[in-house]
């Protein structure tokens, strides 16, 4: 089974919207995905379901209820499990539990593969507390999302230094390849200038262009291939998903 991480210590940059659309197009191609809400805020939850459901995250991470018991279906072949962004118990148990049990998303990974699942995708909080280095630990794959401004691709290197140190500290293999270089709009030289940046920093680049669709669709809590499948965002976005799930 593939575990992918979408992670920067910054918000803002598209980690969610990756997460989601990326986890529905792997889905229509016939992969069986679950998507993880692993930020206390529970934005991806809160974009997707529209009625909150019985159990969260901290639940299965706690051992109250098992993977199937939390997840939540979004369609054939892809569910999710929630994390509630008001009153959700991961914040507290990140902060008091998980630095006894740094190993407790792998052994969530474990049960996906267990249950069939052919993709596990992580949505994180944008810092570097126990709980992303957990979540982290878990992903065979990190890819960064980076929006086309000075703070956000500098933030890369910050994020790059913080996955070297898990990798150092827990001997661990996590990938780090691929950029998504969000929001992109041509007509503005800076993007231009940023673009360039980027590519010369030896990592495979992906770039989603500028679509007010994206924010429209999770207005109305859908995928946004559901909402505007003429969308000029997806067919990067298909390739992303394409080469991730090969």
């Amino acid at each position: 089974m593939k575990s992918v991480a979408f992670g920067l210590l910054k918000g803002g940059v598209g980690k969610t919207t990756l997460t989601g659309n990326v986890g529905r197009l792997m889905a229509e191609a016939g992969r069986r995905v679950l998507l993880v809400d692993a930020d206390y805020q529970g934005s991806l939850s809160s974009w997707l379901l529209r009625e909150a459901p019985n159990h969260e995250l901290a639940d299965v991470l706690q051992g109250k209820i098992g993977l199937e018991g939390a997840t939540v279906s979004l369609g054939a072949s892809l569910a999710i499990i929630p994390s509630f962004g008001i009153g959700g118990a991961l914040k507290d148990y990140a902060e008091n539990t998980l630095v006894r049990m740094p190993f407790v998303f792998r052994d969530l990974a474990s049960a996906a593969a267990a249950a069939g699942y052919d993709v596990l995708l992580f949505d994180t909080h944008p810092g570097a507390s126990q709980l992303e280095r957990c979540v982290l630990l878990a992903a065979s794959e990190v890819v960064t999302p980076l929006t086309a401004e000075y703070l956000s691709v500098d933030g890369l290197e910050l994020f790059s230094t913080f996955l070297e140190e898990i990798r150092t500290g827990f001997h661990a293999t996590i990938a780090h390849e691929r950029i998504v270089l969000n929001m992109v709009n041509r007509s503005f030289r800076r993007h231009s200038i940023y673009q360039e940046q980027v590519d010369a920093l030896g990592f495979r680049v992906y770039q989603v262009g500028q679509d007010s669709n994206i924010p429209e669709a999770q207005m109305v809590h859908r995928f946004l291939i559901d909402h505007a499948p003429g969308s000029r965002a997806l067919p990067e976005l298909r390739r992303l998903a394409a080469e991730l799930a090969a």
